[in-house]
């Protein structure tokens, strides 16, 4: 499959084929912050999964992480608590960035008539 890095050519194909490939369109600089959070909020949880047994970890955990056993996931804001430098406000606003600011969202928001919504409360981490 070719990569297209152009919004044109990733609608065409998206419209023609209902896929496309789009490689290296997010900033690793800016995920590599996120994925230190990630790993700093779930080696939070193993302690706790250590510590209390993996049936009591979520009530030790705030109610916004939406912790789930057995995907080992948790939601988004969840790395709010675990954010790794101040660069940002918040990890989750730094996600919302990085996916409103590439290409992936520019091409689905051309074909949707700009009628898309990233919904935060239903962004998941998962380990």
């Amino acid at each position: 499959m070719e990569v297209h890095n152009s919004v044109i050519e990733a609608e065409v194909l998206l419209k023609n084929y209902g896929v496309v490939l789009l490689k290296g369109i997010l900033d690793t600089a800016q995920l590599s912050l996120v994925t230190r959070s990630a790993t700093q909020c779930f080696s939070y949880i193993e302690q706790i999964i250590h510590e209390q047994g993996i049936e009591q970890v979520s009530d030790y955990l705030p109610f916004y992480y939406f912790f789930n056993i057995r995907v080992t996931s948790v939601s988004l804001f969840a790395l709010d608590d675990d954010q790794v430098t101040h660069a940002f406000e918040k990890i989750s606003h730094q996600m919302l960035s990085i996916v409103v600011n590439s290409l992936a969202y520019q091409v689905l928001a051309k074909i949707m008539d700009s009628s898309l919504l990233f919904n935060l409360s239903q962004s998941w981490v998962t380990r």
